[in-house]
């Protein structure tokens, strides 16, 4: 399992989505392309809850992956690829689970700009919010020797007063035979009663009804796709011929 653990009240947008995700019982391919929630539980410290959600592993983000090709982008047929299991989550998240994905953008402190979001990405669609899965036939064994590794081999660390800072350990090999991607990061989600005027997505990449103030609905999930694919780091040669 993987832990998903959060700072004081980090966690408290992104679990009442998950909660509602779980309620939905459907067939639709998509379903099993959003990061789910198989369990919760909360830990009390020095009077502060810190809520914990338990998922299932995932091995790599997309930006992760990208980043590991010879030429730093992805292939057309990839990226095709990697667009219809997107879509396909979306389409569950749009119509059945009636979930707008969105995001927000951190709130930076400006002379000018002081109450609206400025620069930066947070939990839009976007590659860091794509998970590449593990491989379905080998999970168990990839799992295990990761796990044997750290015993074996522990990963490099520091002690800091009364903590203990420890290195990222890579969950499987550079070379390796991923699975499907999945989309996470529900953190900023909208459903059920929302505000369709309220400011949303980082501010150099909101979609046109959002900043021309008129109200927004699941089509800005479609727009941040659009963004993505645009964006610079995933600038394809003959991006045209995907669209």
């Amino acid at each position: 399992m993987a832990l998903k653990i959060g700072t004081h009240k980090a966690l408290s947008g992104e679990l009442p989505v998950l909660r509602h995700l779980r309620t939905i019982r459907t067939s639709h391919a998509g379903s099993s392309l959003v990061r789910d929630m198989l369990d919760e539980f909360s830990v009390v410290e020095s009077d502060k809850t810190y809520q914990a959600i338990v998922h299932t592993p995932l091995a790599i983000t997309l930006r992760g992956f990208r980043k590991m090709l010879p030429s730093g982008a992805l292939s057309v047929d990839l990226l095709r690829s990697v667009l219809k299991h997107v879509l396909l989550a979306l389409d569950f998240l749009h119509a059945e689970a009636k979930v707008i994905h969105t995001g927000e953008s951190p709130r930076i402190h400006h002379p000018v700009f002081t109450s609206r979001p400025l620069f930066g990405l947070c939990s839009d669609i976007q590659e860091k919010n794509i998970l590449l899965g593990l491989n379905d036939g080998s999970a168990r064994d990839d799992l295990e020797n990761f796990e044997n590794q750290e015993i074996e081999s522990p990963s490099p660390r520091k002690i800091d007063g009364d903590r203990i800072i420890h290195t990222s350990r890579p969950l499987v090999a550079r070379v390796y035979n991923y699975g499907r991607p999945v989309l996470c990061d529900l953190g900023e989600a909208r459903f059920g009663q929302y505000d369709p005027m309220e400011d949303i997505q980082p501010y150099q990449y909101r979609a046109p009804e959002v900043i021309l103030d008129i109200p927004w609905d699941e089509k800005v999930d479609i727009w941040n796709v659009g963004v993505m694919v645009s964006a610079p780091l995933l600038t394809l040669h003959g991006c045209r011929t995907i669209c």
